[in-house]
């Protein structure tokens, strides 16, 4: 393989998994993908990842770079970002958005919908994937504009064990997700499929944690304005009984 197609796991750059093999995409705000990288082949041609969840999931150029497994677990945040909603409208504040109140109900099904599928990583209950933490009662632990913070900046803050990991074996094969098991005689990944992978110590060539979040950035570009704060609304509501 040549050396300048080789996987520099050291930087990280917009990646958008595609049928399950990974192929490199110009910077945009919102790129839509039904795929999800797990594994990828060794001659691909691309030098980072962000690993994509979601059905339809975002992806934003990013010059965050990992240096190893010490590496910080939050990536640089502009607070100072604009964000557009899928009908191109400009979402106000987040502490404008924290005034308002949704429906539920509504937010339920954003919750739900093909073009956010929040549930297809997150639970509530016993509805949905654990690939992201669980929601069942998370209206208990973050308040609205925590809420909000977490879904316009996912990057932000990174609860741990739920951190991206990116593993080179040395036969060039890639994998990429959540670190579940660390052993003496095996690493495990859970990729975004929830797929499970088993890697030996003496196979892996480099190991990196990312300053990435597996949530996509730009999931606002899915949604309305009133989505958002329905979906929030629905989430302030998840609490324990």
């Amino acid at each position: 393989m040549n050396d300048s197609k080789n996987c520099e796991l050291d930087s990280t750059t917009s990646l958008i998994a595609a049928g399950g093999s990974p192929r490199i995409v110009s910077p945009k705000p919102w790129a839509s993908s039904h795929g999800y990288l797990g594994r990828s082949a060794g001659n691909s041609d691309w030098n980072g990842i962000v690993l994509l969840c979601g059905s339809c999931a975002a992806a934003e150029k990013s010059s965050a770079a990992a240096t190893g497994p010490s590496a910080p677990t939050t990536a640089p945040i502009d607070f100072n970002k604009q964000f557009k909603t899928k009908d191109g409208k400009i979402l106000p504040s987040m502490d404008a958005l924290s005034k308002l109140t949704g429906d539920p109900k509504a937010g339920a099904a954003v919750f739900r919908n093909a073009a956010v599928n929040c549930i297809k990583c997150h639970q509530i209950g016993d509805d949905g994937n654990m690939i992201g933490p669980p929601l069942t009662v998370i209206g208990g632990k973050l308040s609205k504009p925590q809420l909000y913070e977490a879904i316009l900046y996912p990057s932000s803050a990174i609860e741990m064990g739920y951190e991206t990991w990116v593993v080179k074996t040395k036969d060039g094969e890639v994998y990429a997700g959540l670190k579940v098991e660390d052993t003496p005689d095996h690493i495990t990944i859970k990729d975004t499929d929830g797929k499970y992978h088993d890697i030996e110590p003496a196979n892996i060539q480099k190991m990196v944690k990312q300053t990435i979040s597996l949530m996509p950035d730009g999931l606002n570009e899915a949604m309305t304005q009133q989505d958002l704060i329905d979906l929030v609304e629905f989430l302030s509501q998840r609490k324990a009984q």
